[in-house]
């Protein structure tokens, strides 16, 4: 029996392209990503706006999410931290959890199928 895994990765949303492109070059096409807004260990960055000066605390970030078998889950995360990857502080989180079952809703596949 197949276990599958679900992979969610926060990141900065200028590489978001190299991961997408990195992820399916790979064979991982099939992801959902969508924008994100939170705050990690960083202190806010501080910015003026007519003449006043004001500390932005919240970072907008891109969360993508992958469903992938068990055995695939390292190379996925191996990827997304390559491409995701500028070096500065700040870069993301990926977190991974056991999928218990996945079902298509049109098709009633259960699994791997589904995928």
């Amino acid at each position: 029996m197949c276990q599958m895994k679900k992979v969610e990765a926060t990141v900065r949303p200028d590489r978001l392209g190299v991961v997408v492109n990195a992820l399916t070059e790979a064979g991982f096409p099939n992801m959902t990503y969508y924008d994100a807004k939170g705050r990690g260990n960083i202190k806010g960055e501080k910015k003026i706006w007519r003449g006043q000066e004001y500390t932005v605390n919240i970072g907008r970030r891109i969360q993508l999410i992958l469903l992938v078998d068990d055995e695939d889950a390292g190379k996925v995360i191996d990827i997304i931290r390559k491409s995701a990857s500028t070096g500065e502080t700040g870069d993301g989180t990926i977190c991974v959890t056991n999928v218990e079952k996945l079902v298509k809703i049109r098709a009633l596949e259960k699994r791997v199928e589904a995928l």
